[in-house]
């Protein structure tokens, strides 16, 4: 049966029983270090996945939070630090760009802005559950949207101010017309 494990919150493996108890033995994979095998719902310390293997005395497992493995029957995705909330920041969020852009782009319609900030909303919350491909597809994401609803803004922006230059001189002979009659 194949093993994966993970260090530096890095997913390693697949590696055979003989060639993960080298790993336990040498102390590449410690009492706490998160293992999966087919099998297994979630991600768990070796300490209570294969305890048998754990060195005496090693502490108790601690809840790994992982999500469940893929149907697949590969391995899930390895849970940040032993489980723990990505910091905020690593990845941008894009929000404040992505507000902006809608705001820049309501001229016309804010539709293309709707997208961006969705996706932006959703980087933080993947970090803290964890997700750090997850935040960075999202991020990616909110990127490309903001960036659409920006030039979608500027292109209509540029075209009303466009319009309105160009009616300018019809307006100014329409108020001296009006004013001449007026004034008679």
């Amino acid at each position: 049966m194949n093993w994966f494990y993970s260090e530096n919150g890095a997913q390693k493996g697949p590696v055979d029983d003989a060639t993960f108890r080298a790993l336990v033995s040498n102390g590449t994979i410690h009492p706490d270090t998160l293992v999966w095998r087919e099998g297994m719902t979630d991600w768990s310390p070796l300490s209570a996945a294969a305890p048998e293997l754990a060195p005496a005395g090693a502490p108790p497992p601690r809840s790994a939070g992982a999500p469940p493995p893929l149907s697949t029957g590969a391995a899930p995705a390895v849970p940040a630090a032993a489980g723990a909330p990505i910091p905020e920041g690593t990845v941008p969020n894009h929000l404040v760009g992505a507000i902006l852009s809608t705001l820049c782009s309501s001229v016309c319609c804010c539709l293309p802005g709707i997208p961006a900030i969705v996706y932006a909303a959703q980087v933080n919350g993947r970090l803290a559950a964890g997700d750090l491909e997850g935040a960075r597809r999202a991020s990616s994401n909110a990127n490309v949207w903001m960036w659409i609803a920006f030039g979608i803004g500027i292109a209509v922006w540029a075209v009303n101010i466009a319009s309105v230059l160009l009616s300018l001189p019809q307006i100014v002979q329409a108020a001296e017309e009006a004013r001449a009659a007026a004034g008679g």
